[in-house]
């Protein structure tokens, strides 16, 4: 009997969701594999852009002036 191509043999082991086994990224599926880099490539990239952006914070307050009486 002729196996069709549309289902190969797999080969290694079974690859999983990312959240059924979150601490083995060999073993998860491609795709959240991509957006697991995605996410912490554009974490790494805000906060580095967070804390070279040179933006100081105002230190300056205002008198709030006393009521007269």
């Amino acid at each position: 009997m002729v196996r069709p191509v549309l289902f190969p043999d797999h080969h290694g082991p079974a690859k999983v969701n990312l959240w059924q086994d979150p601490l083995n990224p060999g073993n998860w599926k491609e795709e959240h594999f991509v957006l697991a880099s995605l996410a912490m490539w554009g974490g790494v990239i805000y906060g580095v852009s967070r804390l070279f952006s040179g933006k100081k914070k105002d230190t300056t307050t205002e008198a709030v002036p006393s009521p007269a009486q």
